[in-house]
C-alpha cells in the first residue's frame, strides 16, 4: 500500500494530474477510492497498478477512451457505467450492482496530510531564486558593458586620481611610441641586447 501523497510520483504524473486520473477510473467503474486510516489515506497495490495502466494507456494511445472497464460493467444509452452483477474476484475495484456512476461526474477530492509538504514550496522557491539570480546577472553584465563603453569613449571619471592616472599612462604610451618612430635603428640594437642578455643567462 501506499499514502496518498506518494500516489502521483509512483504512478509517474503530477499531483494535478493524478486526480484526473482517478476520475477517469471512477467514470469507467473502478473503486479507487483510498482507505483511510485516521488522518491519512492509503492506497491499494491493486489500485496503484490500475492507475499506472491508465497511464500507460494514455501514454500510448494519447486518450483514455479505449481503456477497458472493469469486469461486469457496460455503458448504456443513459451515459451512466453500470455493473450486472457483483464482481467476484474480490479484489476490490468495482463497484456493486447498486450504483451508477455518471461518466461526466466530479470526483471528490479526498483530504490527506503530505508526508514532506515543505518540499514543494523549497522547490518553487528555489526556482524563484534561480530565475532572479539569473536577472541580476545579466543586469549587472549589462550595466558593466555600457558603462564600461560609455567611460572609454568619455573619459570623465568621478573618482578622484582616475582621470590622472589614465592621462599618466597614455604619456608613457605616447612617449614609447615617440621613441620608436624616432630612432628605429637604436630601438632594434636595444632589442637585440636584450636578446642576446637572456640567452647568455
Amino acid at each position: 500500500m501506499l499514502q496518498a501523497s506518494d500516489v502521483p510520483k509512483a504512478i509517474g504524473t503530477k499531483r494535478t494530474h493524478f486526480y484526473e486520473v482517478k476520475k477517469q477510473l471512477t467514470n469507467l467503474g473502478y473503486n479507487v477510492e483510498p482507505e483511510k486510516r485516521g488522518r491519512v489515506s492509503w492506497y491499494s497495490d491493486e489500485q496503484v497498478q490500475l492507475m499506472k495502466d491508465l497511464q500507460v494507456h494514455y501514454a500510448t494511445t494519447g486518450a483514455y477512451e479505449g481503456f477497458p472497464f472493469p469486469n461486469g460493467h457496460q455503458t448504456n444509452n443513459d451515459g451512466l457505467s453500470h455493473q450486472s452483477e457483483e464482481t467476484s474476484n474480490g479484489n476490490g475495484l468495482v463497484h456493486t450492482n447498486s450504483e451508477h456512476i455518471p461518466i461526466e461526474s466530479t470526483t471528490h477530492e479526498e483530504i490527506y496530510i503530505d508526508s514532506n509538504p515543505l518540499e514543494d514550496i523549497r522547490e518553487k522557491n528555489l526556482n524563484l531564486v534561480d530565475t532572479a539570480a539569473q536577472h541580476i546577472a545579466a543586469e549587472t553584465l549589462t550595466t558593466l558593458n555600457y558603462l564600461t563603453a560609455d567611460y572609454l569613449k568619455h573619459r570623465d571619471f568621478s573618482i578622484t586620481g582616475l582621470t590622472e592616472q589614465v592621462n599618466q599612462s597614455e604619456q608613457v604610451r605616447q612617449q614609447s611610441l615617440t621613441n620608436l618612430m624616432g630612432s628605429p635603428e637604436a630601438t632594434a640594437k636595444k632589442m637585440l641586447a636584450r636578446v642576446r642578455q637572456r640567452r647568455n643567462q
